[in-house]
This record gives C-alpha cells, sequence and structure tokens, in this order.
C-alpha cells in the first residue's frame, strides 16, 4: 500500500492505495505534468514525480506527501493551479475508475495545502538520480532545486 498525504494541513489528509493504483496513477500525472509543463518548476515536478513512480516500481515505499514538494512561496498560487490542473488531466483520462478516484483525491489533497504549508527552500529531493532531461537553470541560485539536501 501507498500513501499519498499532506500531513500540514489542519485535517492531515491522507489516502492509501494499492501499488498498482499507485503506479499507474503516478503514470497518468507524470505524462499530464510533461504534457502541460511550460516552466522549469512544471517541467521539475514531472520529473521528481517520474521519479517516485520508478522507486515504487523497484521496491521502494516511497509515498507522496505533498510538503515534499518543492514549492515556492512567491509562485504558489500558479504551482498549486497546476498540480489540481494536471490530477484533473489525468483523471478525465484515466481509463480506470480507481486510478481516477485517487487522482481526484489527490487533486483535493493540493487544494487544502496553503501557501502557509509552504517551506522556503525546500529542495526537490530525488530517491535515484537526478533526471538529466531537466533543462540546465539560467539562475545560480535555481540550482539549489536540483540538489539533495
Amino acid at each position: 500500500m501507498i500513501t499519498f498525504s499532506n500531513l500540514r494541513a489542519a485535517e492531515s489528509l491522507t489516502f492509501t492505495t494499492s501499488e498498482r493504483t499507485a503506479l499507474a496513477l503516478l503514470a497518468a500525472l507524470t505524462e499530464a505534468a510533461r504534457e502541460a509543463a511550460a516552466g522549469r518548476w512544471e517541467h521539475e515536478l514531472g520529473a521528481w514525480l517520474g521519479d517516485r513512480r520508478r522507486a515504487i516500481a523497484g521496491g521502494v515505499r516511497a509515498g507522496i506527501d505533498l510538503g515534499e514538494v518543492a514549492w515556492t512561496p512567491e509562485h504558489f498560487p500558479d504551482q498549486q493551479r497546476f498540480v489540481v490542473a494536471i490530477c484533473r488531466q489525468a483523471s478525465d483520462r484515466a481509463g480506470d475508475a480507481g486510478v481516477a478516484a485517487d487522482l481526484a483525491r489527490l487533486a483535493e489533497l493540493a487544494l487544502h495545502h496553503g501557501r502557509e504549508h509552504v517551506v522556503v527552500g525546500r529542495r526537490w529531493r530525488w530517491l535515484g538520480p537526478r533526471p538529466a532531461h531537466l533543462p540546465p537553470s539560467r539562475n545560480p541560485s535555481d540550482s539549489r532545486l536540483l540538489r539533495d539536501p
């Protein structure tokens, strides 16, 4: 079983799903993110979701908490909208009702993740190697988002 959570929310929202459903959810979400991504953060999110999927497929019980996402306070509203939009897009395309329902649950978790829950300076934490296909940083301060803490 794999847990998706928003532990920083006052309600500490979570849901648990089977490994098979989690893999399908993350595959659909990664694809939606890659299709919709325009900016660096959106590309990084898609790569991070793919990293989590590969880890789970490899036997790592890597649940996802929305507090682990490298949100940035100044762009949080746009980032939150992007996450909700890709969850909804992936849900609409899902051929499996269970996957679609869990994607809708994940969108709800994202809607309950407030700007006040953003940890300033949070970095993407990769469970595997950092994906080589991410665009290079144009801003030296952006490189902090690509290294493990």
